[in-house]
């Protein structure tokens, strides 16, 4: 699903990317492979994700866990990032 925002192509750039320039420094097949199966475990997740939503009664209780998992997810992206004790630069300082 990230294909259609555009951002599959900058995520295996960042993937492909020298560590010293800031990216993870895979190999172009390990990447394309990474990118794959993640594409294929959304397409096989997003009918059983759509099933379990519309059996499920409470959706704001739903919309509510989604919500309160983004300030989780942001801090730990932050936290992958942060400056290390080395002197890393932090790509969420402000």
């Amino acid at each position: 699903m990230a294909d259609v925002a555009g951002l599959g192509a900058l995520t295996f750039i960042y993937l492909i990317t020298p560590e010293a320039e800031g990216g993870r420094g895979m190999d172009k097949t390990k990447a394309g492979l990474l990118m794959t199966t993640l594409g294929m475990v959304g397409v096989c997740a997003a009918p059983l994700v759509g099933m379990a939503v519309d059996t499920l009664r409470q959706k704001r209780a739903l919309v509510a866990c989604g919500l309160s998992a983004l300030p989780a997810a942001m801090g730990y992206s932050c936290s992958r990032v942060a400056p290390s004790p080395s002197g890393r630069s932090s790509a969420c300082r402000g």
